[in-house]
């Protein structure tokens, strides 16, 4: 069982490089229903060196990486916000993607809706709700997909509307997730143009 964990935590670094330890707590604990003592088990098991082979990760000061030398910069940080999101929908959110199109900062689908998350940081509400909003959806889309905005500290709701966000969030430095606004579905997609 212990190679199944290591493959799938070395799979998971190969998306996000650097992920701290409690978000990967948290993760293996949802993804294989473990304790959270098991779980820091599998994690110093996995950073281990076995016979000469190279760890399947390394413990550095801001968690598990998939190098020794990385360290966490905002982009990245912003992507483990992201991920913890998908925590909550796991196991099928565990085949999620990094797109590469701003401001989407992981999608993955789950129970046949396609998921896009993205954060609002303070100042930029309005620049990238318009953004969002200018995009459009397709109507048959529309029914598949929800948005998900995490809002970083500080972040104003009140400025982000018509976007097509289904759910608001906030994750804490604690790796905590909270919904703060679930749009009624009826009301998701006012303002957002047909493409």
């Amino acid at each position: 069982m212990a190679a199944i964990h290591n493959e799938d935590i070395k799979d998971l670094l190969s998306v996000i490089p650097i992920i701290p330890d409690k978000l990967m707590i948290e993760y293996l604990m949802r993804r294989f229903d473990m304790t959270p003592n098991r779980a820091r088990e599998t994690i110093y098991n996995a950073c281990r060196q076995y016979a000469k082979k190279k760890p399947v990760c390394y413990a550095t000061n801001e968690g598990l990486a998939r190098y020794n030398d990385l360290t966490m910069n905002s982009k990245i940080m912003q992507q483990c916000r992201a991920f913890r999101v998908a925590c909550e929908f796991l196991p099928e959110s565990r085949a999620f993607s990094l797109p590469k199109l701003h401001p989407w900062l992981l999608n993955f689908c789950e129970d046949g809706h396609a998921y896009y998350v993205c954060e609002f940081k303070r100042g930029e509400e309005l620049l990238l709700s318009d953004m969002i909003r200018s995009t459009g959806i397709q109507q048959e889309m529309r029914p598949v997909t929800r948005r998900v905005a995490i809002l970083a500290p500080g972040a104003n709701r009140s400025l982000i509307s018509e976007c097509g966000i289904k759910f608001f969030c906030t994750v804490d430095d604690d790796w905590d997730l909270a919904v703060t606004e679930a749009v009624p579905d009826d009301e998701v997609w006012n303002g957002v143009p047909v493409v």
